[in-house]
Formats: C-alpha cells, structure tokens, sequence
C-alpha cells in the first residue's frame, strides 16, 4: 500500500463511524438463495458530526468541514448482523481496520484510491443520534419549486431523447430539432468503483442553459455535475429525499448557486408542453423519485424512468398507447422492475451501462425485454442514441460539448 493510501487507511480506522446506507443490494445463488448484501456507505466520522450536532441551530453551516469518504463492503448473508440493519436510507455504526466483514475505503466517488479495509458492525445508533443525523443531512431546508419556476421545463417541439453514454450512470437530454439540449433528465456518469467506465474527455452541452430534472440522488445519477462547473448554475428540480453526507455537500453547492429547487409535494403530474414529468409512487430511492415522459407531435412517447421500477410509474396518466422508445430502468438491470410497458412495433429500447461495470448490466434482461416485444436494443458503449421524433441522429449543434449522436 502506498504511503498516501497508507494515511488515508489511518485517518478512517480505529474510531466509531456513522456510516449512512447509500445502497444496499442482495446478491443471489443459481438457486435463489441469499448470499450477501453489497454495500455502499457514506461515511463519516462520530465524533466530528456529534460536534455539530451540539453546534445547533448552525450544524448544517458547518457540514463541509466535515471529513467523509465512501466504503464498499459484502456483508454475507450468514453474518450476525439482524437482516433489518443495513437497509437503504439506514444510519449504522462502523468501525475499520478491525473485524470479519470485507470492505473497500474509497477517499471520493471517482475511486481512487480504492483500499482493502476490514470493517466491523458496531452496535447501532440511538434513536436520539439517528434522528440528529437526519435533521442535519435532509433536505428539507431547501427552497420548493414554484408554479412558476416549473414553467422553466416548457418545451414544445423536441427533435429527440438523446441517450448520452456517461458510462455506469444515467445522462438523457432532451434535445431540439438541432440536436442542441433543452432539457436533462439526470447529469450522471460512472463512479465508485464504476468510475473507469466513464468516457474520457466527456464534456455535455450547456448552450442553452437547459433545466434538470433529476430522477433520485444517486451518486451515479448526479456525478457528471461535479465534473463541469458549469452544471452547478443550470436550474435543477430534485424530489425530497433521504441523502448522506456526500450528497448533501454537492446540495450545498447547488444551493449556494441558487440554482436548486425540490419538487413540490403536491404536484405528482406536470404537463409542460411536450414533457410530462410524473412523481413516482414507491418507498426506495430508486422508485420514489421522477420520471420522464417525452410527447412527440405524432402523439407518440418515449419514457425515461431512471431506476424506477416500471410498477411505480403512474403510466397510465400519461400514456394512452405503446411508446416509440424506452430506456431500459436501472441500467437493463437483471432484477426487472416491475411489468415492462410495451412499444409500438420495431421500437428500440436503450440500455445507459458501462462497459466492464460490477453490476453486469444488462446481461441479465436483455431476453426478458425481447420477450416483451422490445427486440431492437440499442447500448450505450457503442454510442449515443437518438429516441423518438423525425430528427434521428442529428448531431449536437452546440458548443464545448462532446455529444455526437450515433445510433437510431
């Protein structure tokens, strides 16, 4: 291990850590049975958050001076640990450097370092520290989207949805007949342990200071801001939920930018001119967020879902017939998400994956989707790729961008 590693390693182990449950997914045996949990914990250091929490009414102000770093563990299913403890959203307590459970330290989302550590479930927290955890890292501080500001989202003539190969993560842009972005459904990229699977030298369009929309706070589903400077003055609207650390330092900078609006709890179905952005209806992350439905002038719709299972979707206020094109949820995950709508005949699906990625996305669906009538099937890694309207494979008309549309 090199030296840096070395401190780095230092600095996270021997000391109780709050470690919040950014991910928590089973893996499974040919036969079905449970063999472990995959973990992703946003963590940071006991003592400095119970600091501010005696800090108060300003603990949130001091919440970028606060160390956190990201660990990777496999919790197997055979682990003493009570199967209701490590659950998505959860707040637990860890310690590294000592203990049974395998796991890797990562200093930030791009991965690097990555160091073995060994980790050890400590008892939980209390009620009391779980409920001053929340309060300190929600987002229930940040400013509701206007009737008004909502209006920011109006567009009436798309040329097409453009799937943007970010890698492991989510990028969609819904572009104008040049091909130029008007609007993003998620600015993700690959990250984590995924982070290799982003393209080099990937640069999206800004031209016309396009809104987004973002579908849940996942790292991958936000990442490629944090990687353009620029995107932190785009107008973002992003559902109310539950958020690390991590997350919430990367709100703080949306906020501190002005440019961050939370969806507003009463409004679960918005028409703005061609798009139809519909609150989802589930408890996960992935299934309590936005989805996106993009309306062509034919009358035709293309659906983006994000990670939502298509169950948690409320389709039926916004489609009346089979879509011209889906993104495949979840990346064309292999646990499929719910019953897969249908399309009109010949229409292609997109899977947004990374190349290598430690998922195996999409491997796993690929048959189940052509079963379901979607056998034109279109990846990422082999280009961006244009859905819906007469403008298919128009490239990017804008300005410092790398966006070239390739497939159809």
């Amino acid at each position: 291990m090199q030296t840096g590693q070395e401190e780095l390693a230092r600095f996270w182990s021997g000391s109780p850590l709050y470690a919040y449950v950014e991910t928590a997914e089973s893996t499974t045996s040919e036969q079905g049975t449970s063999l472990s949990r995959l973990l992703v914990l946003d963590l940071v250091r006991a003592t400095d958050m119970q600091r501010l929490f005696h800090s108060r009414p300003d603990a949130r102000d001091g919440l970028s001076w606060v160390p956190s770093a990201i660990a990777v563990a496999k919790l197997p299913s055979e682990h003493s640990v009570p199967s209701s403890r490590f659950s998505e959203g959860s707040w637990e307590k860890v310690v590294l450097g000592e203990g049974d459970v395998q796991a890797y330290l990562l200093k930030d989302l791009d991965a690097d370092p990555h160091i073995p550590v060994a980790m050890r479930v400590l008892p939980e927290p209390s009620p009391d520290e779980r409920r001053s955890l929340k309060a300190t890292v929600n987002l229930d501080d940040v400013q509701r989207a206007s009737p008004a500001e909502l209006q920011a989202l109006e567009l009436r003539t798309p040329g097409i949805v453009d799937v943007i190969h970010v890698g492991q993560g989510n990028c969609n842009a819904v572009c104008d007949s040049r091909g130029v972005p008007r609007v993003y459904y998620d600015l993700g990229a690959g990250c984590l342990w995924n982070a290799h699977t982003c393209p080099k030298g990937l640069q999206l369009c800004f031209t016309e200071e396009p809104p987004v929309v973002l579908s849940h706070w996942d790292f991958d589903h936000w990442y490629a801001a944090e990687k353009d400077p620029r995107a932190l003055a785009l107008k973002w609207f992003a559902p109310n939920q539950s958020v690390g650390v991590r997350t919430r330092k990367f709100v703080d900078k949306l906020v501190a930018a002005g440019s961050l609006r939370i969806w507003p709890p009463g409004t679960s179905y918005l028409v703005a001119g061609a798009l139809r952005v519909l609150r989802c209806r589930g408890i996960t992350k992935n299934d309590s967020g936005l989805a996106l439905g993009v309306r062509f002038a034919d009358g035709q719709v293309v659906l983006c879902p994000g990670d939502a299972g298509y169950d948690s979707i409320p389709l039926r206020r916004m489609v009346r017939r089979p879509l011209a094109g889906l993104i495949a949820s979840h990346h064309g995950s292999s646990h499929l998400c719910g019953t897969i709508p249908a399309g009109v005949p010949n229409a292609p699906i997109a899977f947004a994956y990374g190349t290598g990625n430690t998922y195996h996305h999409p491997s796993g669906s690929l048959a189940h989707y052509h079963a379901a009538g979607w056998s034109r099937q279109l990846m990422t890694p082999n280009g961006n790729i244009a859905l819906g309207g007469p403008h298919r494979g128009v490239g990017c008309g804008g300005r410092q961008c790398t966006i070239t549309t390739t497939q159809s």
